[in-house]
This record gives structure tokens, sequence and C-alpha cells, in this order.
């Protein structure tokens, strides 16, 4: 029995409008921003001998 192949191309429709998508991609980067932010401060303030701000600031970084 001979099996066919069939290749199927999926047609990109968008989904969103692009307000909505444009306001995902300046959320997306917001938070982008705020994570490296806190990663920033974190690295600082354990350079700086705070281990306890050091972990916060981390775990703020995690959450982003």
């Amino acid at each position: 029995m001979r099996y066919k192949h069939y290749y199927t191309t999926l047609k990109t429709t968008t989904m969103l409008s692009k307000k909505l998508h444009d306001a995902i991609n300046a959320q997306i980067n917001a938070e982008l921003w705020s994570a490296y932010l806190y990663l920033a401060m974190s690295l600082d303030a354990e350079n700086k001998g705070y281990k306890g701000v050091a972990n916060w600031f981390f775990v703020q970084f995690q959450e982003e």
C-alpha cells in the first residue's frame, strides 16, 4: 500500500489587532526591563555586602 504524503503550509493570519499586538509587546518589554533592573540592583547590593537586600531583589527578578 502506498502512502501519499500531504504537505500543508500554514497560512499566517493575524488574530490580534495591531493595537493589542503593540500593547502586548510593550508589556513584555516593560517586564523584561524591570527584571533586568532588579537583577542589576541585586548584583550591586551583593557587591556592597547587603546580602538580604540582594536576595530580595533577586527574588523580584525571578518573579518578573
